[in-house]
């Protein structure tokens, strides 16, 4: 059977122009989305900061190259969706988040967490011996951003 279209009355005319005009607008911003995506993932990997998002949840959404290579050991764990407090207890069991002399395990890991988790910039020791920057913060959405950087040579 062949559809029958039926040509739109005068009053509907200026509703289908309205929808052809928002779709429109739509894809406009579908396009314009994908490309302010596409600069910031290449802004972020081509940054030798380290950087790292958690979202409200405190579950991993984005994280550069330069943040692996900055925290040394965890680069095969770093996947969408990864919680923060996991996160935080395989770095202290591989070293790659620092304990203070005669510190347990678990109180590493509870004052890994609090500095994530607060608002705070603090320089720290790399288990490499260097010295890095780290910046936490928490955005207006409720998700956690994190930066590091390498400040052994001075920033």
């Amino acid at each position: 059977m062949i559809p029958q279209h039926y040509p739109l009355s005068q009053s509907e005319l200026p509703l289908q122009h309205e929808r052809l005009r928002v779709e429109e607008d739509l894809e406009t911003s579908r396009a314009e989305a994908i490309e302010a995506t596409k600069l910031l993932a290449d802004a972020l990997d081509n940054s030798t900061d380290g950087f790292v998002l958690w979202d409200r949840d405190l579950r991993l959404t984005i994280w550069n190259d330069a943040y692996a290579k900055l925290v040394p050991g965890v680069a095969d764990i770093l996947r969408v969706g990864l919680s923060l407090p996991d996160f935080v207890t395989i770095a202290v069991s591989r070293g790659a988040l620092q304990k203070a002399p005669e510190e347990s395990d678990e109180d590493a890991i509870r004052r890994w967490l609090d500095r994530y988790q607060q608002n705070t910039t603090y320089e720290h020791q790399r288990a490499s011996g260097g010295w890095m920057l780290s910046s936490n913060r928490m955005l207006a959405d409720g998700d956690r951003k994190s930066t590091r950087l390498n400040s052994s040579h001075g920033y």
